[in-house]
């Protein structure tokens, strides 16, 4: 729940490959996978710090994928299809 609020603010992620995070991270449009290591957090934060032009490409592509992917708008759109479906 975390990796999504931090989308929300337009905050690019860092993240290991674990469970749906891969997925929600589209392909690094979002953010970034690391190993599971400090070394591998490091390289990823000191690019972002020697370019804040690519920070910010992938802080904007943060915001655009919750805005179409995890806004509420849509996932209570989806939950009405949902329950919709379940009861006709």
């Amino acid at each position: 729940m975390s990796m999504i609020e931090t989308m929300a603010q337009g905050t690019p992620v860092v993240a290991t490959a674990v469970g749906g995070i891969p997925d929600a991270l589209e392909g690094g449009r979002a953010g970034v996978l690391v190993e599971r290591t400090v070394e591998g957090l490091a390289v990823v934060l000191e690019r972002w710090y020697d370019d804040p032009v690519a920070w910010g490409a992938v802080a904007e592509g943060a915001g655009r994928v919750f805005a179409e992917r995890f806004a509420i708008s849509r996932i209570v759109s989806e939950y009405d299809g949902v329950y919709a479906g379940a009861f006709l």
